[in-house]
């Protein structure tokens, strides 16, 4: 295989689109190295492990597949044992109502935990984990990282962030002006998400395994985890997200008196009681981007790209992709 142009690339954040990304370079040959904050790989493709081996899906709760490419991923995915279809009852709560979705949707999530197919991406890719890049620097056409505890990496000839546009613009600094990356990035808008995982003393009786709900100020999403195939651990546990709304004007409060919240909302629902020594709160500040650019971002002169899910379509099938037509970007001829 001929060397590549962009031989030795930097990639900042191992969730689905940098994955994806990294694992198209890599295929052409390119050396390619993540960097990523926190301990495992995924981003909001993330999984919460309790000490007696339950699990929960607290951000990205299942994923379809729509388009091609897409769709023959997840088919070796699912060959392979890292996905499977949840066939869980999902209904919607309207005006105090219950009622089964009508859609026909295919709802897929990892085995056994949702950031199984991740881990699958990143196998055999070099990862620098638990390092978070806070200035990217390009001297002598090289790029240079630097990370908030004082370590540097490099040099590269590309890099390519998957951070969310505020971070990636932040890390980028004047360069995103020089290279007219600044606009597009100041465009991106994302909503947050308060997320609330429930380990109830006893299961629930309750009809549905995922709610919609339309007709609460505090909650959008409520889904008995655990119903999920593969899933481990005794006892039953669910995940209450908060709406976009009411999670950006609490955002910033204390996690006690959000999840609070967050719980009574989900007790009225279905009709339980729960003590909140059961649970256990998170905050996700780039959950959802609700302001997208349609493609991902690429300066071949700096060898310079951004992408996924605000760049190309949102959720995982959106980040994949845009991880991927990063790279055909990059390694057309």
């Amino acid at each position: 295989m001929p060397s590549p142009a962009f031989a030795r690339i930097a990639v900042i954040g191992a969730g689905v689109s940098g994955l994806a990304f990294a694992r198209q370079a890599a295929a052409h040959g390119a050396s390619v190295t993540l960097f990523e904050k926190s301990r495992g790989t995924g981003g909001r493709v993330s999984t919460r492990r309790f000490d007696d081996g339950a699990t929960c899906d607290h951000g990205a709760q299942y994923f379809t597949a729509r388009d091609p490419e897409f769709v023959r991923q997840v088919e070796r995915w699912m060959a392979d044992g890292a996905v499977g279809v949840w066939q869980g009852r999902i209904g919607s709560r309207k005006a105090g109502k219950l009622a089964p979705v009508s859609e026909n949707v295919v709802r897929m999530v990892g085995l056994p935990t949702m950031n199984a197919f991740c881990r699958q991406l990143a196998d055999g890719l070099e990862a620098i984990r638990e390092t978070r890049i806070v200035r990217a620097e390009r001297t002598d056409d090289q790029w240079r990282l630097f990370a908030d505890d004082g370590g540097e990496f490099g040099p590269f000839d590309a890099l390519v962030s998957t951070a969310p546009a505020e971070q990636t613009a932040a890390i980028l600094g004047s360069v995103a002006v020089s290279v007219g990356f600044a606009e597009e990035l100041g465009e991106v808008r994302y909503a947050p998400c308060l997320a609330a995982m429930i380990r109830p003393v006893e299961p629930i009786r309750f009809e549905f395994d995922g709610l919609f709900v339309d007709d609460e100020p505090s909650v959008a999403w409520i889904a008995r985890d655990s119903s999920k195939p593969g899933r481990g651990g005794a006892g039953e546990v669910w995940i209450v997200h908060g709406s976009p709304q009411r999670s950006a004007a609490r955002f910033d409060d204390p996690p006690s008196e959000w999840g609070r919240e967050l719980v009574d909302c989900f007790g009225r629902i279905v009709g339980v009681e729960v003590a909140m020594d059961r649970v256990v709160t998170h905050r996700w500040k780039y959950s959802l981007p609700i302001a997208l650019r349609p493609e991902p971002l690429w300066n071949r002169a700096y060898g310079l790209g951004v992408c996924g899910d605000a760049f190309g379509g949102p959720r995982i099938e959106g980040a994949w992709l845009s991880g991927r037509a990063l790279a055909s970007r990059l390694f057309s001829t």
